[in-house]
């Protein structure tokens, strides 16, 4: 949980901030090593004195993973993180997915969108009403193999084949040109 009235500092070390010798906030240093963890994740353009309300989303989701760097979790779990980011912004992340995963980070990645699931992914949980129904590695399965699981049933059960007649015609265009052409 990060907050929107303390500064980006203050967000990655809420809980354990650098002390001085009489046990206050040593804020020199926890700016310091806030500045030195987003530059590691590839945000240092972040400033750490910078209030997390004046953040975009891309860049409040780069503070939460330097909050969790900065306890040296061995899993950063990221809920639907691609929700409301822009494709540059999504594409940024999946960068910094890649470089924690190549330090020996664990991702829990929860999204239903399935080309970041299989541009990202080692292995799937698929849980359904609370329960996990199946997993594996994403290599070893298809996309309709995870619906069938996600929904209980499969991909042409969901959504049948119908046969469609086709009807006359209603309209036709012909020698259409755009003013602009």
């Amino acid at each position: 949980m990060l907050f929107d009235e303390m500064s980006v500092a203050e967000n990655i070390f809420l809980g354990h901030a650098p002390k001085t010798g009489f046990k206050t906030v040593d804020w020199r240093a926890m700016r310091g090593q806030a500045r030195k963890l987003l530059e590691e994740i590839g945000a240092g353009h972040i400033a750490p004195d910078e209030r997390l309300k004046d953040l975009s989303i891309a860049n409040k989701h780069l503070v939460a993973v330097a909050r969790a760097l900065s306890i040296n979790a061995d899993i950063v779990i990221m809920d639907e993180p691609t929700a409301a980011l822009s494709f540059k912004e999504i594409q940024d992340l999946f960068d910094l997915i890649e470089l924690l995963k190549k330090n020996g980070k664990a991702i829990l990645f929860i999204s239903h969108k399935f080309d970041e699931i299989y541009r990202i992914a080692d292995r799937y949980t698929v849980f359904r009403d609370g329960e996990m129904v199946g997993k594996g590695l994403i290599n070893d399965t298809s996309q309709d193999e995870i619906v069938r699981l996600m929904v209980g049933r499969s991909v042409d059960q969901v959504f049948p084949k119908r046969a469609v007649e086709t009807g006359e015609e209603i309209l036709r265009v012909a020698g259409y040109c755009h003013p602009t052409e």
